[in-house]
């Protein structure tokens, strides 16, 4: 996993540890980001570990919903942490460190996808129902829990890598679209028009699927 991956890649790393610096002791998980950045900047490298820890489970499964495949998407989780170590001085901190890892998951994820030529497409959806998000929040709530959650999974699973990381960020995550603008380098308008059409697509699917009841709308 991402963290056996960072222990190789640091052993190859500089480490100005001391035995019994503060900064490095059990109390450093309680720190927040931008002390760790502080610390690593000033030559206490191993501090990366604890943001590693912090933020692997988040990065790895963001990078699993766009490239729908576990091997990939462990190549992008070590990738994502060995690039924002490399760019850690360019980080200036006026944005969440969260915010600038999910950035370079978007750009990586989109790179490797690119390179296999395996952009997921949207194919036969030239008919889009009209549609907004209270629509999909009635009929979500005559479906159980789990229900909900596996068809909402393949609905989203068929969208464009894009598109499921823009989904997946402000759903999920419950980022602004002001935050999914500086991830992705769109404007806020791009993201709004982005993230109105992939409702709109992820209605249609959610109405194809055989466990959605049609009636619940009328």
């Amino acid at each position: 996993m991402v963290t056996d991956f960072l222990n190789y890649f640091f052993r190859g790393q500089k480490c100005n540890q001391k035995s019994g610096d503060p900064v490095l002791s059990l109390s450093m998980n309680h720190q927040d980001d931008h002390q760790l950045i502080k610390a690593i900047r000033a030559g206490q490298t191993q501090a990366y570990a604890t943001l590693v820890k912090r933020y692997e489970r988040m990065v790895f499964s963001l990078a699993l919903r766009i490239m729908k495949n576990r091997e990939d998407a462990e190549e992008v989780a070590q990738d994502v942490f060995v690039k924002a170590y490399q760019a850690l001085d360019g980080f200036k901190g006026d944005a969440k460190f969260s915010s600038w890892l999910y950035r370079i998951t978007y750009n990586r994820s989109l790179d490797m996808l690119a390179r296999k030529k395996r952009q997921p497409t949207f194919k036969n959806m030239e008919n889009m129902a009209q549609v907004n998000s209270s629509q999909i929040e009635n009929m979500l709530d005559t479906m159980e829990y789990q229900q909900q959650q596996k068809l909402l999974k393949n609905a989203i699973n068929q969208l464009e890598a894009e598109e499921i990381f823009i989904v997946t960020v402000y759903y999920y995550k419950e980022h602004t679209i002001a935050e999914i603008a500086e991830m992705t380098g769109l404007t806020e308008s791009n993201v709004k028009i982005k993230l109105y059409r992939s409702r709109k697509k992820l209605f249609t699917l959610l109405q194809a699927m055989p466990a959605f009841n049609k009636k619940e709308l009328l």
